[in-house]
């Protein structure tokens, strides 16, 4: 990797694609990176691989594509949206973590489920959190005509109180008096 010799990119696409480490393929994909030699079309067969390891760090290393190729990430949220619901919670996280990149459209809904399928991790929450990049007020709007928010729990509610915190910490008049015009009105509920 030091020499950046491009003539191992075939050797290490085969270790990604046939070795029998887990860890010798993630080393691969890891050098294959250093080497800039990543290319999606290696990457997204390996998002419905059998190991847990390898599928995450595909999520990750798609990411990184998806912030620069819009059709990358136009695929990404597609994949992501079918892989969200099945996905252990390592790599739920990393989704979560991912999600930023993502347009909204395909977003909201991942990190909705995500974070009502896992509301007991904080690590979870935090992860979903985090990649709102600007658009806790959307997803709280999002989150308030679930379905799946219309019952209590105390993940939730501390999920809603991160939320609004993070808005309110945003300092943002627009968004303040917008979920207050919002909120004149409703009946009280838990949210």
């Amino acid at each position: 990797m030091e020499r950046a010799d491009k003539k191992a990119k075939p050797l290490l696409e085969d270790v990604v694609e046939h070795g029998s480490s887990d860890l010798s393929r993630f080393h691969a994909l890891c050098t294959l990176e250093g080497l800039d030699a990543l290319k999606p079309d290696l990457l997204y067969p390996l998002l419905h691989d059998s190991s847990s390891l390898i599928r995450t760090l595909a999520v990750r290393l798609l990411e990184k594509i998806s912030t620069s190729d819009n059709k990358v990430r136009t695929r990404l949220g597609n994949e992501l949206s079918k892989l969200w619901q099945s996905a252990p919670v390592e790599q739920a996280l990393q989704i979560s973590l991912s999600s930023y990149t993502l347009d909204q459209q395909y977003a909201f809904p991942i990190l909705s489920g995500i974070v009502t399928k896992y509301d007991t991790s904080a690590l979870v929450r935090d992860a979903v959190l985090s990649s709102l990049a600007n658009r806790e007020e959307n997803f709280l709007g999002a989150l308030w005509s679930s379905d799946d928010w219309q019952v209590q729990t105390p993940g939730k509610d501390i999920f809603i109180d991160m939320l609004t915190t993070a808005i309110v910490r945003r300092g943002m008049p627009d968004e303040l008096i917008s979920i207050l015009a919002f909120l004149d009105g409703k009946d009280p509920d838990w949210r």
